[in-house]
């Protein structure tokens, strides 16, 4: 039986680039394009899908958004998701919800071919990027759970209530305490977290909020 393929991407020169590879791999393959999440579903729907090439920004939704709100995909397709970005957290999500593989779209004909051949064998494919990017943000997050280990009862109870978008009058209020007491332990966090700046605790929070839980 032939392969069928999927790219999914909203620039037509990049999606022709794809083509012609998979194409010269697997010369009795059916490739069907999409280029957004509507025209996908649609063809998901209609068509049997071997393998899906997923972009991450598209014109209606973020792909990883798609998969989110769509289990059902990925757990009836093989997903690659190629894409320019390379964001750790990004790729760390996209494996976790079960994407086979990651590749960047800058990534040469033959490790797309080493890639695609993994796939259709049955495994998963991670390039060293995306090994890279998983382990280093693993020791990233130690690292961090480590400094949280240092926060006091009260502070870490003051860093929960910026996690949940508190202002430090509401803290203050929540907790029972003057607004100048919620300043001075945000002080303290910031101290132990080594952060500086003006929100710099606000910004600390939505950047590690995947780990902050």
């Amino acid at each position: 039986m032939s392969q069928v393929f999927l790219l999914v991407d909203d620039h037509p020169m990049f999606r022709k680039g794809l083509q012609q590879i998979i194409s010269m791999l697997y010369p009795e393959s059916t490739v069907h394009q999409a280029s957004n999440i509507k025209e996908t579903l649609e063809i998901l729907s209609d068509c049997r899908v071997d393998l899906v090439i997923l972009d991450v920004n598209l014109p209606d939704g973020n792909g990883i958004r798609f998969l989110k709100d769509n289990p059902e995909v990925v757990r009836k397709n093989r997903i690659v998701l190629m894409t320019m970005y390379t964001d750790r957290l990004l790729i760390k999500e996209a494996v976790m919800l079960g994407v086979s593989a990651y590749l960047s779209k800058e990534s040469a004909p033959e490790e797309i071919e080493l890639c695609l051949k993994t796939i259709l064998s049955g495994k998963k494919y991670l390039n060293s990027q995306a090994i890279d990017s998983i382990t280093s943000q693993d020791t990233d997050a130690r690292r961090l759970n480590t400094h949280l280990e240092n926060l006091t009862k009260t502070e870490r109870a003051v860093l929960n209530g910026v996690i949940e978008s508190l202002s430090s009058k509401e803290i203050a209020k929540k907790l029972g305490v003057s607004y100048r007491t919620i300043e001075n332990h945000r002080y303290n966090i910031c101290s132990k977290l080594g952060l500086k700046g003006v929100n710099a605790l606000t910004r600390f929070v939505l950047e590690n909020k995947q780990t902050l839980g």
